[in-house]
């Protein structure tokens, strides 16, 4: 029972992957000439800082 304990304590004060995230985006910019949108994309590096980026959504792509 004692280890069933410890290994829950463990995983719920591990630092997972999914843990690793960006907080509310920010306010999408004006798209520039040759993007019709910009999509939020949330980017993380291996040490767990997190930003946000805005990938344009050209006029051309479908979607």
């Amino acid at each position: 029972m004692h280890k069933i304990l410890l290994l829950a304590a463990v995983a719920l004060f591990a630092t997972p992957a999914a843990a690793e995230t960006c907080s509310i985006p920010p306010l999408k910019p004006i798209p520039p000439i040759g993007c019709k949108d910009l999509l939020p994309k949330c980017i993380c590096d291996s040490g767990g800082e997190c930003h946000w980026i805005f990938e344009c959504i050209r006029k051309g792509d479908s979607g």
